[in-house]
Parts: C-alpha cells; sequence; structure tokens
C-alpha cells in the first residue's frame, strides 16, 4: 500500500503543511502527532480506489480516460502497522476516521452519501454511447474498405482467395451489428435505472440480450473464419498452433451459437468507467463488483474539515505556494511544513491577512491574484541599481521585499512563449495527454505525459517539475539552457516566424519591433543601442 503512504504524505504537506507521514512508524518527533493519528486519517481513505471514466469524443480508458475517486469496500478496516510494518497490524484494535485533537478536538461529523444515478451507473451518460458508436461506426468502415481490397486483388492461391473473401464477409458482417447493439443496451439500461423502472424495462432487457448474442455469434464467425485463414497459411510447426486455434474457435462459434437459442434477459450494461488496479483491493472479485449506490462520507467530512473557516492551516498552506509563484520566494520558507520543524514566516501579519482574504471571498484563487499582482511589493523593480544603500546593506537577500525578486519563467511557460510569439500555440484546454517528446505538438506544455521514466527532455533543461517533488521547483541558470534556446528545433522555427512576423525599414526599426514582441515593453534608447 505504498500508494496509500503516498496519498496521506501528499494530502498532508500540499493541503495542511504537517509531515504525517513521519508518525507512520512512531510517534512525531517535533509535532503533536501521534501514531494511531496517522492511520485515524488512514481511515478516511481505506475504502478509496480509482477509475478511469470516458471522456467524450474518447473510448480509450487507458489512454485518454479521466481518474475518479469512489469509495468501494466500505467494510474494510483499518489497522496500525506496528513500526510501521504491513505484515504486523493490530488487528485487536480497529481504527475509526479521525484527526489529532489540537486539529479537530470535537471530531468531525461523518455522514453516508447517496450518490446520483450517473455515478455509480456511467454508462448512462450521453456520450458512452457516442463514443461507443462512433468506434463502431470506423469499424464498419475499416470492415468495408478490407471487403473492397480484398474482391479488387484477391490472393493468388484460389483457397486462400477464398477463406480471406470469407473472413472479409463475415468481419463487416459482425461490424455491422455491433450499432444496433450498443443502442438497444443502452436503451435498456435507461428503462432499467429509471425512477420508477420503465414497463417495458423486461422486453428491452430481452431486446438487448438477443442484440447481445447475435453480435457475439457474429464476432466468433469472424474469430472462426480468421483461424481458418491462419491455418491455411500456416505450414512446418506452426501449422499444430493453428490448428489448435482454430479449433478453440469453433468451440466459442459452437458456444454462442447455443445461447443465441435461449437469449434470456441478461445483457451487459455500457460501461462508462473501468476500475484500476493501483489500489489497496485488486482482487478479481471486487474489480467485478458493481459500483456503489452510496460513499462512505469519510472524503467528504474531511475534505469540509479542509475548507472550513475556522481550519487554521489549509488556507495559509494555500496563500503560501501562491505567493511563492508570484514573488519567487514563499512567506514561509519549508512551504510542506508549518511545523515545529518549520521555518518561520518572514511576514506572519501578511501571511494571516491573505489567509483570511481568501477565505472571506470563498476561496476565490482570482481573488488572491488580483490582490497580489496589483500591489506595491509586485511592481516593485527587480533591479538594485540606484537602491537605497541602508535597504542593500541590511537587507542583501531581500527577506523584507524592498524590491522585486527577479524571476525565471517556469520550462513550461519557456516553451509556450516560444509558440505564442510564433504565432502557433494552441490554446484549447482539455482533451488527451502529449506523448512526453512530441516536438510537432503545438499544444500547451501542461499537456505533457510527465512520469519518472518519461518526461519532455527540453522542460527537463529548464527545471521541469520532479514528479517525487511536487511542492518546490529547483531553479538553476546553466549552460545548458542557453544552447537549447540557441539551438533547439522549437525554438529555431520560433525565432524564425517571429522574424517573418515583424515588419520593419530598416534595422533599428527591426530592432524595437522584436524587442517589444518579446518583451512585452517599448526599448529604451540604451536598450536600443
Amino acid at each position: 500500500n505504498s500508494w496509500l503512504d503516498d496519498l496521506l504524505e501528499h494530502l498532508s504537506k500540499g493541503f495542511l503543511g504537517l509531515t504525517f507521514n513521519c508518525a507512520r512508524c512512531h510517534d512525531h518527533k517535533y509535532d503533536p502527532i501521534g501514531q494511531p493519528d496517522y492511520y485515524r486519517l488512514r481511515a478516511f481513505f481505506e475504502p478509496y480506489q480509482i477509475r478511469t471514466e470516458m471522456v467524450p469524443g474518447e473510448a480509450d480508458f487507458q489512454k485518454d480516460g479521466i481518474p475518479r475517486a469512489f469509495d468501494c469496500n466500505a467494510e474494510t478496516p483499518t489497522y496500525l502497522f506496528v513500526r510501521g510494518d504491513e505484515k504486523m497490524p493490530r488487528k485487536n484494535r480497529p481504527l475509526l476516521p479521525g484527526l489529532p485533537e489540537l486539529l479537530a478536538p470535537s471530531g468531525l461529523p461523518i455522514r453516508p452519501v447517496t450518490l446520483p444515478l450517473e455515478a455509480h451507473t456511467p454508462g448512462l451518460r450521453p456520450h458512452v454511447l457516442e463514443n461507443y458508436l462512433r468506434q463502431a461506426e470506423a469499424r464498419i468502415a475499416a470492415a468495408k474498405q478490407t471487403l473492397a481490397q480484398i474482391r479488387e486483388k484477391p490472393p493468388k492461391a484460389e483457397a486462400e482467395a477464398k477463406l480471406a473473401l470469407d473472413l472479409a464477409i463475415k468481419s463487416l458482417a459482425a461490424a455491422e451489428l455491433q450499432p444496433p447493439m450498443l443502442r438497444a443496451r443502452a436503451a435498456a439500461d435507461r428503462a432499467r435505472f429509471s425512477q420508477p423502472v420503465a414497463k417495458n424495462a423486461r422486453e428491452l432487457a430481452r431486446a438487448a440480450a438477443l442484440a447481445e448474442k447475435k453480435a457475439a455469434l457474429a464476432t466468433a464467425e469472424e474469430n472462426l473464419a480468421r483461424a481458418e485463414l491462419e491455418l491455411a497459411r500456416a505450414a512446418g510447426n506452426a501449422k499444430k498452433t493453428a490448428e489448435q486455434k482454430r479449433n478453440t474457435a469453433r468451440a466459442a462459434r459452437d458456444q454462442a451459437s447455443k445461447a443465441l437459442e435461449n437469449p434470456g434477459e441478461t445483457y451487459t450494461s455500457l460501461s462508462g468507467a473501468l476500475k484500476t488496479k493501483e489500489s489497496n483491493v485488486e482482487s478479481a472479485a471486487s474489480l467485478a463488483k458493481p459500483f456503489p449506490t452510496t460513499s462512505t462520507g469519510r472524503r467528504s467530512a474531511l475534505a469540509a474539515w479542509m475548507t472550513e473557516a475556522r481550519n487554521p492551516l489549509t488556507a495559509r498552506v494555500a496563500v503560501n505556494h501562491i505567493w511563492m509563484r508570484h514573488f519567487g520566494r514563499p512567506l514561509v520558507a519549508t512551504v510542506f511544513d508549518f511545523g515545529r520543524k518549520g521555518a518561520l514566516p518572514t511576514h506572519p501579519e501578511l501571511l494571516d491577512w491573505l489567509a483570511c482574504e481568501l477565505v472571506e471571498n470563498g476561496w476565490s484563487m482570482k481573488h488572491l491574484h488580483r490582490l497580489m499582482l496589483t500591489s506595491d511589493a509586485y511592481r516593485r523593480t527587480s533591479s538594485s541599481a540606484g537602491a537605497d544603500s541602508a535597504n542593500r546593506s541590511r537587507d542583501d537577500d531581500n527577506r523584507y521585499l524592498w524590491r522585486m525578486n527577479p524571476l525565471r519563467m517556469e520550462a513550461q511557460v519557456v516553451r509556450d512563449a516560444l509558440l505564442y510569439l510564433a504565432g502557433e500555440l494552441d490554446e484549447r484546454l482539455g482533451g488527451p495527454t502529449i506523448p512526453a517528446n512530441d516536438e510537432t505538438s503545438r499544444r500547451r506544455s501542461l499537456y505533457f505525459f510527465h512520469s519518472h521514466n518519461e518526461y519532455n527532455r527540453f522542460l527537463a533543461i529548464f527545471d521541469d517539475a520532479n514528479v517525487l517533488e511536487c511542492y518546490r521547483r529547483a531553479e538553476s541558470v546553466v549552460p545548458q539552457q542557453a544552447l537549447a534556446l540557441q539551438n533547439s528545433r522549437l525554438a529555431l522555427e520560433s525565432a524564425e516566424k517571429v522574424a517573418r512576423r515583424i515588419i520593419a525599414s530598416d534595422d533599428a526599426g527591426f530592432a524595437r519591433a522584436a524587442f517589444q514582441t518579446v518583451l512585452g515593453v517599448a526599448p529604451t534608447a540604451e536598450e536600443l543601442a
């Protein structure tokens, strides 16, 4: 369950600024968090599991699904692991969800949550049927194309040509049964799960079962035809394997034919989500269970407490992160540790005031951004040239913000800025991920696939986020960054396109226009010289 330990660590560090993970094996050495407190926090997530849901326009769950959390097994108990060892659970004392007394002295009210229909039956969402139908139509088009090719240019051997034509015909027949079968299953689902249940629900269920079994028989016929063709093409040792495959396909065809004789009322509901295996419950029985109609309410209770106005931590931690991204340095240097071992805030009153502003304005991040970006501190120059010598001598590292901290663009912003200047940035929101080293995509950099093993090399040069340290990015200035901007394909192509967009009659005019285009401000005479 290392994934669950990771979840608790990043939940507590990222939202509460507390290192709960230090209490997994023993009581926390600095903060009032006992080892049982760690496992009581874990109890909020013990039933937790992840599923991937289908999104409009994409039928591939694994590649393009959206991850969603849900409570899969509400009855799963939580035990304290002696010295943090999963092999040594203290089963005589199961723990209930809770928080340290210092944070929630009166406990949290936890009430089960009744889920809406489309949450526990995601196949009812309109885009699910649309996605499957789009997939089925593509299959029909491909089958028609294959059939046309076989008829136009059949294999030279007569026996093989006949088998290839038979396979193409049966592939098309199987494909053409998919759309009506999908529509029948969707109609049966809507009738079955409507409130009250539709009067014709059983009739629609029988129609769906019949359509599904017809499609299954057609697919079995297609598979048998494919096995027959492979057997005809096989030679030597491969022939025995092909014969076994043909016999298996024939048995499956016979079984599908028998099932069609009495289709009954049982059919498979359209699947709009799939359970993942990266969870605390991975048994086949668990994965096969339908999605629950209720949630334990544990995570809802925890989320309500975390965003409560009286919570002393969440708003301050959020403010600290936002301040760090605008000003280059946080108000509390240990961004994930607000405990006794953490650093003291440089401006405690400012931190408290901004936290109150965030909460009192409905947790509006936009309000917080506006406050910071229109502040006098943000609009100060980052240059120390001509500054008061007293400021430089007393606060050389700018702890008290007498000037703005110089900031470097984050890795993603560097790439996006190059594309934007070239007029090629695709600003559309959402959609599937981009392969890590796709150099042709013009979508925003946040859509790149990013993992410990796969990452975009251009972004990595500019200190892209480390997947194992998600609280504060490292910042460096190294020669490789200058080389990437000078020699990379992206930089060279973008520079050429920017140059083409700038219209000027002389070199000075070109330099002035280029300066303003890239930096957004008009150059001074000294900068142009």
